[in-house]
């Protein structure tokens, strides 16, 4: 980053709620969003880096995002969103209330912003209401004195310290301030006070000094504590004590700037630890920092910009007392130490000590033979290793003495890996032998290749290991073997062989904690087969990671205590989280030395943490210290050109609603990021132009989108990204686009295209019409007699028609008189004993109901037909006249067809409709109360007609059969039914239903 700037004296920076980090240079402000630096003000008077200590510009932040900044003459700014500029932040009256410059500023949650002064003062701005108080303070400082530091704590409070140090607790609207004398309870000492930081869960002030190093004040208890500088340093001790400034961790610890460079102290304020960083350096000066997460922060120094991370990674070479830096194998022997073998020999590295010895000096009567070490192995008594040439070496580890073992095979003296199939038994890897069954007493037991036993290289063997169920899975040049070993004859033998991933190059083999079995490859990437207990036999999967792994050679494998699994690479090491394949791929960047590692050189020792090897030595790291965060990282937009020119606003921090394009704005490109200071260029993105793209567009690294002649139309641009960690915005950013068509294809242009294409249809309409009327005028008179023809015609038709129409309806008529005549009849035969009122009545009603039907008749295609719909309404609205319950309300469902009916089916039917719903409302509703209903449906289905009546009523009494009527009322339906052909069906479920089944055409009656 301090690459990128134009001068080497920083003033302040600031780390913002969005993501930006602000830099003061020079007369410059700069802003970074992990891509671009962006110059936002330009105007400041260039100072000597001596006072660039004194307090002078300084950056804060609002909780709504103003950035607020103090100028080198002590003016108080503000960054215009709109002008991406500084502009002033006081009006003339406050710059009078406040009479002097500005020494630093601190917001508080309550819209309060402190200005420190240079006269010694306090004042106040409200940023809601532009009021500022002003707090004298200068009367508590005497006329030599003046304010070095200040910060805010609670809202409407303020910590001030001195040069001399008097440290105030002042509070907004109160002009006295609490006073505590810090030099007296130092012990009167000439101590130089230069600022002030508040611990807020401990609520204690932090002074930092030029000499004395820091202070921790409690004013609670009145208890002023010199906190220990660090003892694990070369460093003048002088040096550490000419703190600069300091910065109060979320978790109560510090980073403190001093003269020697920078140091952290830990929560507890015991333990102190130097970060590792090129820029901690003697005679480095820190100004000021700031967080950027738990992991890692911006350090401004003198001359430049750093960043320091969090040392996770611990590196040794053979600066750390190994014997070569190159690291092939690990094996634990003992709690705390581990064997490390190289292309030079062999070292004991001691895991508490952090320090490695040369394994010669320590075992000076062992005999390497070969120092290229390929294989190492530990059973706690003994240290099995191997290597280029020279067989099997064995150390007895409490005595040093050593023994050879397979030194004259030649075939076999090259050993590649070591493991154990039982306590008393080892299978040794080769290169170019297979495997070799080996007794700890010194037997050669058998010789198993995992290929041809004619080809040497497809038996090179990589990587051995031992999964659960005894199997032995080896990996090869050639693939991936699984054998089943059983002892014969006092002789291990093979008794299974199974192949897998023939042709590719195992590098590293790992059974998890859940079964799978993970294979790593040379350049064909990570596979994995079985979990929770299945079978392998199914074969191996690729494994797919999110994002992909960075290089397809996997060169060891190794699960840590989370079920977490890491695998080193060419390219950096990978965390990889086996429950969704994702991963975080660290670097150089990340503190590694190296990002290429070796083939199997990797271990998980006793205490849980892990060990890769490289060309450049091997990391060491606890895998605790790297907590997963799936907390998505934020999306901005940073900008947005159009023709290359920038829109007249900060889309940083301004909401844009809609961006609105002309038809001559050809050219757009969208800017975003995901805000990763630390490694921008891990970052990955995907767009999507809806209205425009079928599909998201991956751009990898590349943080921008270019479009280029939009056709007019309305868009949304969506955008998501992951950090470096692999873990990605889905809920991204949205920018609507609106392109403006161009004036000639507006909707007010085809409006006069349309008005003149009238204008001149009209003239034309105009001319043919005159042309033409001769011709319109002869052609209407010889119209006139066709349709004078025409119409006699018609009315001949008609006549016609309407004879025939009268015929039908006598016809019709004669029917239904000789139908009334039989009912009648009936009636009389019935009239024995009985009064004559009632059937006369019910012969009234069934008059009333051909009447019904007569209202119903129409003319259609020379054929008298019956609208049956209307018909039954006629016809209930008769019958419900004698219904005898008012307790109930009886109404009518009407599901009748529409279809006109044949006046020869209708008739009889509705006859037959009027004797069952006079049956349904005279008897089967004896007792009810509420509401009633008699439900009429007729259709037609397929060739017949479908007659259904139903009613919600008591039901038809069981001694009644409609088939041998004993009524006169079911006398007249089966009469009726039999007069149509028809077939009647009854149901005395929930009420009484009928179905009647009339055949179509009704044959005639008999």
């Amino acid at each position: 980053m301090s690459d990128l700037l134009p001068l080497d004296i920083p003033g302040d920076i600031y780390y913002d709620q969005t993501g930006h980090l602000w830099i003061a240079v020079g007369k410059r402000v700069y802003r970074f969003d992990g891509y671009r630096l962006s110059l936002v003000h330009e105007g400041l008077e260039e100072e000597p880096a001596a006072s660039v200590t004194s307090g002078h510009i300084a950056f804060s932040e609002t909780p709504g995002g103003d950035i607020w900044f103090v100028d080198s003459k002590g003016n108080l700014l503000k960054y215009d969103t709109e002008s991406r500029r500084f502009g002033n932040a006081l009006s003339e009256n406050n710059r009078a209330i406040v009479a002097a410059g500005i020494e630093s500023i601190h917001y508080d949650r309550n819209a309060l912003l402190w200005m420190a002064l240079d006269n010694g003062n306090i004042a106040t701005l409200n940023v809601k209401d532009q009021r500022v108080e002003l707090i004298n303070t200068s009367t508590y400082f005497g006329q030599t004195d003046y304010i070095t530091g200040a910060v805010s704590s609670t809202p409407n409070q303020i910590w001030l310290i001195s040069h001399n140090g008097v440290l105030l607790n002042c509070r907004a609207g109160h002009q006295t301030c609490e006073q505590f004398d810090l030099a007296e309870l130092a012990g009167n000492q000439e101590i130089l006070f230069e600022g002030v930081e508040h611990l807020a869960s401990r609520d204690t002030v932090i002074v930092s000094t030029h000499g004395h190093g820091v202070f921790e004040f409690d004013s609670t208890n009145f208890r002023l504590t010199n906190l220990p500088v660090p003892s694990q340093t070369s460093l003048d001790s002088s040096l550490i004590r000419h703190v600069w400034s300091t910065y109060a961790k979320s978790d109560d610890g510090l980073w403190i700037a001093t003269m020697g460079g920078l140091y952290g102290i830990s929560s507890d304020f015991e333990k102190a630890f130097f970060p590792s960083s090129n820029s901690v350096r003697k005679g480095a000066i820190a100004l000021q920092f700031e967080p950027l997460d738990d992991e890692s922060l911006i350090v401004n120094f003198v001359g430049e910009v750093s960043l320091i991370r969090k040392k996770r990674f611990e590196t040794y070479t053979s600066d750390s007392g190994l014997v070569s830096s190159m690291t092939t194998a690990f094996s634990q022997a003992g709690s705390n130490s581990v064997f490390v073998g190289s292309v030079q020999g062999l070292s004991q590295f001691d895991s508490h000590n952090l320090i490695g010895t040369d394994f010669a000096s320590a075992y000076s009567e062992a005999d390497l033979v070969d120092s290229r070490i390929m294989a190492l192995h530990s059973d706690g008594r003994y240290l099995w290793f191997g290597g280029f040439a020279g067989g099997l070496r064995q150390l007895e580890l409490s005595t040093g003495i050593s023994h050879r073992h397979l030194e004259h095979e030649k075939s076999a003296s090259a050993i590649t890996k070591i493991t154990e199939l039982d306590e008393e038994t080892l299978v040794l890897g080769t290169a170019g032998y297979g495997l070799i069954v080996f007794e700890k007493s010194g037997e050669f037991v058998s010789h198993v290749p995992v290929s041809s036993p004619i080809s040497a290289w497809e038996n090179f063997v990589l990587s051995i290991f031992r999964d659960r169920r005894g199997n032995l899975i080896v990996g090869s040049v050639n693939g991936l073997t699984i054998l089943t070993l059983n002892s014969q004859n006092e002789s291990t033998v093979v008794t299974k062989s199974t192949k897998y991933l023939e042709n590719k190059e195992i590098y590293d083999v790992l059974e998890s904690s859940d079964g799978s079995i993970w294979v790593g490859t040379f350049q064909n990437g990570l596979y994995k087969a079985g979990a929770q207990g299945s079978s392998i036999e199914t074969g191996f999967n690729k494994v797919v990671t999110s994002p992909l792994l960075p290089d397809d050679t996997i060169n060891a494998i190794e699960e840590d205590h989370l079920g977490i699994l890491w695998l080193s690479t060419n390219k950096g090491l990978v965390r990889l989280n086996p429950t969704n394949n994702s991963i975080t791929v660290y670097d150089k960047s990340d503190g590694l030395l190296d990002e290429e590692f070796n083939v199997g050189a990797s271990l998980k020792d006793r205490e849980g943490f892990l060990y890769f090897g490289g060309n450049k030595g091997f990391v060491r790291f606890n895998p605790s210290d790297f907590v997963e965060r799936r907390t998505p990282p934020p999306l901005r937009l940073t900008e947005i050109l159009v023709h290359r020119d920038p829109v007249p606003y900060d889309p940083a921090y301004v909401s844009i609603p809609e961006l609105v394009l002309s038809h001559n704005d050809h050219s757009l490109d969208v800017e975003f990021s995901t805000m990763d200071i630390i490694s921008p260029g891990r970052s990955r993105y995907k767009y999507r132009l809806d209205g425009f793209d079928d599909d998201w567009v991956d751009i990898g690294t590349r943080n921008s989108a270019t479009f280029t002649s939009l056709p007019a139309g309305e868009y949304l641009l969506r955008v998501i990204g992951a950090d470096s960690k692999g873990v990605w915005n889905y809920d991204g950013i949205s920018l609507p686009i609106r392109v403006l068509p161009a004036p000639w294809l507006t909707w007010w242009a085809f409006t006069l295209y349309g008005v003149a294409i009238l204008g001149f249809l009209m003239l034309l309409k105009r001319f043919y019409d005159t042309h033409l009327l001769k011709e319109k005028a002869t052609q209407e008179a010889r119209d006139m007699t066709i349709t004078a023809t025409l119409a006699m015609d018609d009315l001949q038709d008609q006549l016609e028609t309407e004879n025939r129409l009268v015929d039908n309806l006598r016809k019709h008529s004669a029917s239904s008189y000789e139908m009334v005549d039989e009912f009648l009849t009936l009636e009389l035969e019935e009239l024995y004993g009985a009064e004559i009122d009632e059937p006369l009545a019910r012969a009234r009603q069934r008059l009333h109901c051909l009447s019904a039907l007569e209202s119903s008749v129409y003319f259609h295609l020379d054929l008298i037909k019956v609208n049956f719909r209307d018909a039954v309404d006629r016809a209930f609205a008769e019958v419900i006249k004698v219904y005898p319950h008012p307790t109930a309300e009886l109404v009518l469902a009407n599901d009748c067809s529409e279809t006109l009916v044949s006046v020869d089916v209708a008739a009889p039917l509705l006859l037959l409709a009027h004797e069952l719903m006079l049956n349904a409302v005279v008897h089967a509703f004896p007792d009810s109360e509420g509401i009633e209903c008699v439900t009429v449906n007729f259709r037609l289905e397929g060739d017949s007609w479908i007659f259904e009546l139903s009613d919600t009523g008591c039901g038809l009494p069981t001694a009644i059969d409609p088939a041998c009527p004993t009524t006169l009322g079911m006398e007249l339906v089966a009469r009726v039914v039999s007069r149509l052909g028809a077939m009647i069906e009854v149901s005395r479920e929930r009420g009484t239903q009928y179905r009647v089944t009339i055949p179509d055409p009704v044959p005639a009656p008999t």
